[in-house]
């Protein structure tokens, strides 16, 4: 199963295949025995998330899901972008220095496609599920 350990204190993290516990159940192993990029403490968390990364690639807007190849989901995009609201702002760039993800109330996407003459424009915003449990 895919997971993500974040170190709150000294705010750094990594995407890891959970494999197992130790006996303790305070001890965390990877998956294949790689090895961590960093070290984690105590007050370290661990989230059962599912990854989804949208990205343009050649006038295709692709999905890749926990890690594999993107698989392509509309063509003739012209335009993709991608924002975050925290705080009441708008931000392309996320998170700012400031912020982190519990300030997050929104995401919103924008596509732009062309097919001949024709252009439409979507954008749709999703309410992250954990915003009201900051």
């Amino acid at each position: 199963m895919r997971a993500y350990i974040y170190d709150p204190v000294n705010k750094r993290g990594e995407w890891f295949e959970y494999d197992a516990e130790d006996g303790s159940g305070v001890k965390i192993h990877k998956g294949n025995n790689e090895r961590w990029q960093n070290s984690y403490g105590p007050l370290s968390r661990l989230y059962i998330l599912e990854e989804r990364r949208y990205y343009l690639e050649g006038g295709i807007l692709k999905l890749a899901e926990n890690g594999q190849e993107g698989k392509g989901l509309v063509a003739d995009v012209t335009g993709f972008q991608a924002r975050a609201r925290a705080n009441g702002s708008w931000y392309t760039v996320f998170p700012p220095p400031n912020l982190n993800w519990r300030t997050l109330e929104a995401v919103e996407a924008t596509v732009q496609v062309r097919i001949g003459s024709v252009a439409r424009t979507m954008t749709t915003q999703a309410v992250p599920r954990n915003v009201f449990s900051q």
